[in-house]
């Protein structure tokens, strides 16, 4: 079992993304309630949505990065590019229904809405 802290053990990562830009590999992940991660589960269960966190390797905690992120939208996939540890994006859904899109510039600082949805 890994040492690194950060997410408390009633969330659990459901989403996962990564990139390395010099020497620096940072990872994003989403989670959702513990118990709301399991065999299957699909983006339609982003209900359970907790927070969005993350680290660069070799450091020994997960941040929290939700700034920007809209307490009535509930990300559930994270994707980055492979070279560049600044952008990274996370989709969902929302209380409403709709879709969510979102993205930062500056390794999960804040985050801006880039659907049509706000």
């Amino acid at each position: 079992m890994s040492a690194i802290t950060g997410i408390p053990a009633t969330e659990a990562i459901v989403s996962f993304a990564s990139g390395k830009q010099g020497g620096v590999t940072r990872f994003f992940c989403v989670t959702l309630n513990s118990g709301d991660v399991y065999p299957g589960v699909t983006g339609a269960d982003h209900y359970g949505y907790q927070n969005v966190y993350s680290i660069d390797w070799e450091q020994s905690s997960w941040a929290q990065k939700v700034s920007g992120i809209n307490t009535s939208h509930h990300p559930f996939f994270a994707s980055m590019p492979l070279s560049n540890i600044d952008i990274a994006y996370l989709a969902g859904g929302s209380d409403a229904g709709d879709p969510i899109v979102y993205k930062t510039t500056n390794g999960g600082m804040n985050w801006s809405n880039t659907s049509s949805y706000k």
